[in-house]
């Protein structure tokens, strides 16, 4: 397992910049990423991969929560990526993007999707590669994205196969 925090703003159709939210009695302080309700938006992360990581799918899990609303509680994130290295074009193109269909419900409680389905980073994925996460959230899908405010990334759990 691999956690992917600390993403960014793209500078095209980026989410909003970094912000804190403090819980209100134990003052416990998150790092999240908003999200809009009627755009789709970006956020990336680069991690170098781990030495055990065999190359190949790779599965996550988003880490989420949501401000203040009375209903439409359903959002869909989803994650694509690249893997880079040595001596090649840092300008390639993301895989295509997989998505996981989550519920929220009450303000500033954790929300853990389930697992995503297989995420076929785009290049030869091999330990020790620059792997570039890109985050989003798909605000357009009327079905499973309806929540109405804007939805806080804290994270995404990365699961990779090992040797």
């Amino acid at each position: 397992q691999l956690w992917v925090g600390g993403f960014k703003p793209t500078l095209t159709s980026g989410c909003a910049s970094s912000a804190q939210i403090e819980m209100s009695t134990n003052k416990n302080v998150y790092d999240y990423l908003a999200f809009d309700a009627s755009t789709i938006e970006y956020a990336y992360a680069n991690v170098v991969m781990p030495s055990d990581y065999t190359g190949g799918v790779i599965y996550f899990k988003p880490y989420w929560l949501h401000p203040s609303t009375s209903t439409n509680f359903k959002v869909s994130w989803g994650l694509a990526s690249v893997e880079f290295g040595d001596g090649v074009s840092l300008d390639a193109a993301q895989g295509t993007a997989v998505y996981v269909n989550d519920t929220g419900g009450t303000t500033s409680y954790l929300y853990i999707g389930d697992m995503s389905a297989a995420v076929t980073p785009s290049g030869t994925p091999a330990a020790g590669k620059l792997g570039q996460f890109r985050a989003l959230r798909k605000a357009d899908d009327a079905t499973n994205d309806t929540l109405a405010v804007d939805a806080f990334l804290l994270g995404y759990m990365i699961y990779y196969p090992v040797a």
